[in-house]
């Protein structure tokens, strides 16, 4: 099992997204943390096993040494002790870094929540419905990203907010807005001069396709990776406060949109 960048998979694998609530994917994330962590025992007994090995030969022949003295014992036990001891930096030098998965999902699982759970309570009562979206290819599939679908559950119904972690380095933190046309200015009006934009990194892109407009709040600042270990730590009191900052830039929007 292994961490890989949803942009790193070709074409062919089909893209699906599955509704869950913040619980379940706290367990995912949990599950996810559990098999990593599973690996660790592995590097463990991998090291044991093999200064099993040395203390085990070093004891053959050292008494082979007193036994029987031949000129050939005089030097092999040195090279086959120096060839484990070499295989042993080289597995812990391999596997060192494994360890710290299953630390960092967790710094990856509160990151992800402490979002959804800004979100959600500025929504309220609101139509408000977290989810993964997935990257499937025959039995393998792997995670692409996590969101959240605000106000309404398709367009017909009203103006769609869908918030997107940016799992994959190819995509981004964002708020993308469906909303018609004569809500773009007041979205973009309401959120000019907001904090998240003025001192906080975010932008807000506009552009326009086959289905309308379509609006962004992006946060460019983000360094995030999911092959990058580091970039899954953040501090708690830095969390906070992005999730905060970006609850109220939602509570903005939502004024924006209001007729």
């Amino acid at each position: 099992m292994k961490l890989i960048d949803p942009a790193d998979v070709d074409a062919s694998w089909v893209m699906s997204k599955q509704e869950m609530d913040s619980e379940e994917i706290s367990y995912i994330l949990d599950d996810i943390g559990v098999e990593l962590q599973k690996q660790n025992p592995f590097v463990d007994d991998t090291i044991d096993l093999t200064w099993f090995v040395v203390i085990v030969w070093a004891a053959i022949s050292t008494g082979i040494l007193v036994v029987f003295n031949p000129p050939l014992f005089l030097i092999s036990p040195a090279l086959v002790l120096a060839g484990l001891c070499l295989a042993s930096i080289y597995n812990g030098y391999r596997t060192a870094p494994s360890p710290a998965f299953d630390e960092n999902m967790e710094h990856l699982k509160h990151l992800i929540l402490a979002r959804l759970s800004a979100l959600h309570a500025v929504i309220g009562k609101r139509y408000f419905q977290p989810g993964i979206s997935l990257l499937s290819k025959g039995k393998k599939q792997i995670i692409n990203d996590f969101f959240a679908q605000m106000l309404n559950s398709s367009e017909d119904k009203g103006p769609v907010l869908t918030y997107w972690f940016g799992l994959s380095s190819s995509d981004i933190e964002r708020i993308d807005f469906n909303i018609g046309d004569e809500q773009v200015k007041s979205i973009q009006d309401a959120l000019e001069c907001h904090p998240i934009i003025t001192a906080s990194g975010w932008k807000i892109s506009i552009s326009q396709d086959s289905n309308g407009p379509r609006v962004e709040l992006r946060n460019e600042q983000s360094d995030f990776r999911i092959d990058v270990q580091s970039t899954m730590i953040h501090s708690p009191s830095s969390i906070k406060d992005t999730s905060e900052n970006l609850a109220d830039a939602l509570r903005t929007s939502l004024l924006g949109l209001e007729p």
